[in-house]
């Protein structure tokens, strides 16, 4: 009887061209109540059922906001005559790692035929962003830098419960001067070819590191697409740490732009052939550097070529300058 009286005060009777007749329930069965329907027309509730009719004439779609989705239910043949039951995907709270790239960007869940979800999130490049109560699930995702601007295509992957926006992984070619490397750009190992070259699926900028027989290349920054060599040479500096610090294994080596993990071979650690700068040296434990590590105040060496090493929460940290004349084969701590 109360379905009738619904019906009978918005003046639609059954689903069909004047209308939609529905009901909105959560996946367990349970009744939305007090929802806000609408369409181009008209819009109403949902009553202590979840049912609802609402007049639709030309555009014949409805949609809803619930938590932080926006849902939209187009006409299909197959509704004429009966009631529409919209069910209600689970959902969840979701951290949205932004492209590179400045734009609005729309997530659209593929529910069902003719039913749809849809959240916006306003990027700036590289940001973080959070969305609570969207459907789980990965969805599609476009990204439009200006309201006149073509979108951007993205793909969406789920990493560590985090959805991660970027364009397109494109093929992108390494090549490094040694034998027996291992190559790896951002997290990625990239597979050797028969070339003699390194190739890696890449959709944004990342640092890229080698190490051919035990020997580290300089780090360089990638762009996707855009084929780089690694500098790479078969001889070149050695750490060496004094006796008392016979332990440690292990070092990163730190760069205005980039970090280089680097493992003991034989008395030292070989560096690489490494540009005029200051650099900064961490030999920790298993839980890797601290990072407040990264930003402790270090001595400055007595000349370039040396590292000025001191214990600084809880690891060994150092300071090496190097000049334009470079490093000698041997370095030392002072």
């Amino acid at each position: 009887m109360l379905v009738a009286v619904l019906l009978a005060c918005h003046g639609v009777h059954e689903t069909g061209p004047s209308g939609v007749v529905g009901q909105v329930v959560e996946m367990d069965g349970s009744p939305v109540v007090g929802l806000t329907v609408e369409t181009l027309e008209a819009k109403t509730k949902t009553d202590a059922e979840g049912r609802f009719a609402v007049a639709w004439k030309d555009t014949k779609v409805l949609h809803f906001q619930k938590d932080g989705a926006w849902f939209e239910r187009r006409s299909a043949p197959e509704d004429a005559g009966t009631e529409v039951r919209l069910v209600l995907p689970a959902r969840r709270s979701l951290a949205v790692s932004c492209p590179p790239t400045q734009c609005s960007a729309q997530l659209v869940w593929r529910l069902g035929p003719a039913f749809e979800a849809e959240a916006t999130v306003a990027c700036e490049p590289d940001a973080e962003r959070r969305l609570e109560g969207v459907p789980e699930g990965l969805p599609e995702v476009s990204c439009r830098p200006g309201p006149a601007a073509e979108p951007l295509s993205l793909t969406a992957s789920e990493v560590a419960g985090r959805l991660q926006l970027a364009p397109p992984a494109v093929s992108t070619r390494l090549r490094v001067e040694g034998s027996g490397c291992t190559v790896t750009v951002g997290e990625q190992l990239a597979r050797p070819e028969a070339d003699g070259s390194y190739r890696v699926e890449l959709s944004a900028a990342a640092w890229a590191r080698a190490a051919c027989d035990g020997r580290p290349a300089l780090p360089v920054r990638v762009e996707p697409g855009r084929d780089v060599e690694l500098p790479w040479s078969a001889e070149g500096p050695v750490l060496v740490l004094g006796a008392e610090h016979a332990g440690v294994d292990s070092i990163t080596l730190v760069a205005a732009d980039w970090t280089l993990p680097l493992g003991r071979r034989g008395p030292g650690f070989p560096l690489p052939d490494l540009p005029t700068g200051t650099y900064r040296v961490l030999a920790h434990g298993p839980d890797g550097v601290p990072p407040e590590a990264l930003t402790a105040s270090l001595p400055t060496p007595s000349r370039p070529g040396v590292l000025a090493i001191v214990q600084s929460h809880s690891v060994l940290a150092g300071r090496l300058d190097v000049s334009e004349d470079g490093l000698d084969e041997r370095v030392g701590t002072e």
